[in-house]
């Protein structure tokens, strides 16, 4: 029957499975891309713990994980190229290979490869030395006099064994070998003494000396592979978003199978000196899983670490049993043991007596054994075994509204449930199965708590040392803790078959739903899967506009600022020169209007996008247009010992053009040639008219030319793509944000002009900007400045002005009163409306009014005198002058009634030009 049974069951559960089975490839086409994939040529090292697994073998480890990883997120194939560091290096170099990791920054390689923005790990340097050597490990360096030393040529750890030497004074032979098979072998024949390299896995028996450094690795692509790295550093920044922690959960995971944990600090090994070299183990008798006796041995988790501490560490280790906890804990505080075990890691517990918590040995989940079905009543009153780590004590901290009923053993336990004395009892899950051969099982049900427990050893503080070194075993000791654990587990059944039978009909409709459920979500994710996509686009575009908007105001609004803070400080040496004084003022207004207007056309810049940017002609000057460009980078070149020209040749010395996205233009220009010359060098910036051909306007060829590091031929057709660089800040130890050169061709688009770039590497760029612009005259540039100011307009007229700032109403009074105003001034919206009430009709011709002000702002101030009951005051002229200088402030200022719009920092000719402007408009 119960065969017929067991069957019957089987052959419900494979259809169901088979039928959800077959809904995955349904599922699995509705996410295949239709490009092929990319195939990536990796270089792969077989390193244990890093790149495991030759050609066409079993591959794990971090460094394979994580191209994994990669390819997820870009969809790469990749095909193994299996070699050694060295030659995996400089097959990258030569692009025989696309892409490889592990590899360390040096200047020279970042000549020849490109690396990742993010660092792939950091790696710990030490020396290794074999057993042959044994006085090269009693912690003395100075041992190290003398000997030869190892290291693989021309790597990073190379250069810091050297610094290492040096820096402790050690005379010893450093000798180049080829990679780490030639390193291990020349160790083991006894050419060597020790060997400097990265932390090694502990299958290779070698033995840590001491640590020699530290440094970043990168993953690294092929120099002509520009595209490959901006899909891996998308890729690496993904996975960094979605898990910042990622890089350091990767490398613990290997971690335990490192050499260099297995090092104990010098303070550990004298702890163990003085202990005879003996660490002496208390355990409870018979608590499987933990510990127990068996024919006479100890068996269980404990035999794992005692295997590990004699055999890997060469520790003697007595384990001694105790009937009791209360006999185990007065053993350990009489110092008759060095560690306790096993206890439920609580560090509380622990500082409350004066005891150290190891890590855990294992981990286990609270399972409570109860009658009947309604688990909310059987946990009212839980019966709690004194012999187990699963104490009273733990089971009211689990359970703080239950009664909590202590018994001696779990057996007892489990009796007190059965004769309805408790309602329930607690245990690890680690001890389930030692309980599943009692039959009074059969007549109690199970549940598991959400709640994790690690089950450790504890010590004295006065022989903390002893927990630490237990630590280190615990970690290397892990994967033989889980095989202990595992056994321990299948020593009993788990009686599937009874629990099938019982809850048979319950299994059958939760595996019903679990089919519909994987139906409804095939079609939901078949059906929207365009959609996730879509929308995925739309997030990365809307992203990348704001980035860009922030960068670029960072990156135009520098250089002004640089050349202004210059000046400022030539004119604090330089006061007593009247005509240096007026030079370096002049230089400075002329970097202010630049940075001025920089400001007012950040918001510009993102209509470049939009297809929305508006042209502003006006009359200048060719030759004032490049002073004012050469003004601002001549001290910044000289501080750099670069050599600066500028020259002009042009028949029409006046042009309409708009000056201010020009000058972004060759700032740009100028600021990249700046960065990217060394001292020493040159920069010459020529402008020269050529025939234009159209009547009435004028063609001018403006050449920036610079001796720097210049570009390699396959980059050239990536310059104006958004963010590309060819060396990264890493590379080349130069800041940037790759949007220069994007910026400066959407602008000469934008005004007509043409750009063509020449490079080569190491030897210089010449950028050629070709415009062409309406003639104008001098006549065009003077009406142009003065047209709109009519000081006469000034004299005898009153102003209010509405400032909080005192500095900024400071300012301003000044320059009003020198055009020839009268000013009173109000320190806020509501003190301006007051005034405005009290002042005889037409007493002030004017209100000046700032926006952000205390107790009334600006445009609710507008409001209130719009609404006044006088007709003239109700009338009188509103100028708002403040920071607030975006569209839709101007829109609300004219919105509440105001009659102009000033932005600050104030501009006095635009200030002067707008009062007469509202002045005539006025009738005044």
């Amino acid at each position: 029957m119960v065969n017929t049974i067991a069957k019957r069951i089987t052959a419900c559960l494979l259809c169901i499975l088979l039928t959800a089975v077959l809904l995955m490839p349904a599922l699995a086409d509705a996410s295949k891309d239709t490009e092929e994939p990319r195939v990536v040529r990796v270089g792969y090292v077989n390193v244990k713990t890093y790149e495991e697994g030759g050609e066409g073998e079993y591959k794990r480890g971090a460094g394979y994980e994580y191209l994994q990883r990669i390819s997820y997120a870009t969809g790469w194939k990749y095909e193994y190229v299996h070699a050694s560091f060295k030659e995996c290096l400089e097959m990258l170099m030569r692009g025989e290979i696309d892409l490889m990791g592990n590899v360390s920054y040096t200047p020279e390689r970042a000549e020849h490869i490109l690396y990742a923005d993010i660092p792939q790990g950091l790696d710990n340097y030490w020396l290794f030395t074999s057993a042959a050597h044994p006085e090269l490990l009693q912690g003395d360096i100075s041992a190290l006099n003398g000997c030869t030393i190892g290291v693989t040529d021309g790597t990073v750890q190379e250069t810091i064994l050297n610094e290492w030497l040096a820096a402790k004074n050690i005379d010893a032979a450093v000798v180049g070998c080829q990679g780490y098979d030639d390193l291990m072998a020349r160790l083991d024949r006894g050419e060597l003494d020790a060997i400097a390299t990265s932390d090694l896995s502990l299958s290779y028996h070698y033995q840590g000396i001491t640590h020699i450094g530290i440094s970043e690795y990168y993953f690294a692509v092929a120099a002509n592979q520009p595209e490959l790295l901006q899909e891996l550093n998308a890729a690496l920044h993904e996975i960094q978003d979605a898990d910042e922690n990622f890089n350091g959960k990767l490398a613990s995971k290997y971690e335990y199978m490192m050499a260099s944990n297995m090092i104990l600090v010098e303070e550990e090994k004298q702890w163990l000196a003085d202990h005879g070299n003996t660490i002496r183990l208390g355990v409870l008798d018979n608590y499987m899983p933990f510990a127990g006796v068996e024919n006479g041995k100890t068996t269980g988790i404990i035999t794992a670490l005692v295997d590990c501490l004699e055999q890997d560490y060469g520790i003697d280790v007595t384990v001694t049993p105790y009937a009791d906890y209360a006999a185990l804990k007065s053993a350990l505080h009489a110092e008759e043991i060095d560690l306790a075990g096993p206890f439920i890691s609580d560090y509380y517990f622990a500082e409350q007596n004066g005891l150290v918590v190891t890590e855990g040995i294992l981990r286990s989940t609270p399972v409570v054994l109860f009658r009947g079905n309604d688990y909310a009543s059987a946990i009212k009153t839980v019966a709690a075994p004194e012999q187990s780590v699963m104490t009273p004590g733990m089971a009211r901290i689990l359970f703080p509204d239950a009664e909590i009923i202590p018994c001696k053993t779990p057996l007892d336990c489990m009796q007190a449930v059965v004769d309805g004395k408790a309602c329930s009892m607690v245990i690890p899950s680690a001890r389930i199965n030692i309980l599943r051969t009692n039959p009074m099982i059969k007549y109690l049900s199970i549940a598991e708590l959400s709640e994790k427990l690690e089950i450790c050893m504890l010590t004295t503080r006065s022989n903390r040392r002893a927990a630490t070194i237990l630590n280190k075993v615990i970690s290397h000791a892990s994967a033989s803790l889980d095989g202990v654990v595992y056994a321990q587990s299948m020593e009993s059944g788990l009686h599937l078959e009874d629990v099938v039978r019982k809850y048979f009909w319950q299994i059958l409709m939760f595996l019903g739903v679990i089919t519909v459920a994987l139906s409804v979500l095939s079609y939901m994710l078949v059906r929207n899967k365009r959609k996730l996509v879509n929308a995925l686009s739309d997030a990365k575009a809307a992203s990348a506009a704001k980035t860009n908007f922030l960068f670029n105001m960072s990156h135009d609004i520098r250089t002004p600022m640089n050349a202004m803070m210059g000046f400022r400080d030539l004119l604090e040496k330089h006061q007593d020169d009247p005509v240096k004084r007026q030079d370096y003022l002049d230089k400075i207004k002329a970097a202010d209007e630049v940075l001025l207007s920089i400001i007012n056309n950040v918001l510009e810049m993102t209509r470049i996008e939009k297809g929305t940017l508006e042209l502003d002609e006006i009359a200048g000057g060719v030759d004032q247009f490049c002073d004012g460009i050469s003004s601002m980078f001549i001290e910044m070149m000289v501080e750099k010992n670069i050599r600066f020209t500028t020259r002009a040749n042009v028949e029409h010395g006046f042009v309409f053009c708009d000056i201010t996205k020009t000058r972004e233009i060759f700032i740009n220009l100028l600021s990249n040639a700046h960065k990217y010359t060394q001292p020493g060098g040159s920069v010459e910036m020529a402008v020269e008219e050529i025939p234009s051909g159209r009547e009435g306007y004028a063609t001018f060829r403006t050449t920036v030319k610079d001796t720097g590091i210049g570009m390699s031929e396959s980059f050239l057709p990536h310059i104006f793509d958004e963010f590309a660089r060819e060396n990264n800040t890493t590379d080349a130890r130069i800041e940037g944000t790759g949007l220069g050169m994007p910026i400066v061709r959407r602008l000469v688009d934008f005004l007509g002009g043409t750009i063509e770039v020449d490079s080569r590497k190491g030897v210089g760029t010449t950028v050629t900007i070709t415009m062409t612009h309406r003639i104008a005259t001098q006549e065009d540039c003077a009406a142009q400045v003065d047209k709109a100011i009519d000081p006469g307009l000034f004299a005898g007229k009153r102003i209010l002005l509405a400032e909080d700032n005192e500095l900024n109403a400071e300012i301003a009074i000044e320059i009003l009163q020198e055009a020839g105003f009268t000013v009173d001034h109000a320190e806020d919206g509501q003190i301006c409306c007051d005034m405005l009430e009290k002042a005889a009709p037409g007493y002030y011709d004017l209100i000046m009014m700032d926006i952000q002000m205390p107790h009334l702002n600006g445009y609710e101030a507008a409001v209130a005198i719009r609404r006044m009951n006088d007709p003239v005051k109700a009338a009188i002229p509103i100028i708002a002058m403040t920071a607030n200088a975006f569209e839709e402030d101007k829109r609300e200022a004219f919105r509440c009634g105001m009659n102009g719009h000033l932005a600050k920092p104030i501009n006095v000719k635009d200030v002067l030009r707008q009062l007469s402007a509202t002045l005539k408009t006025m009738g005044q």
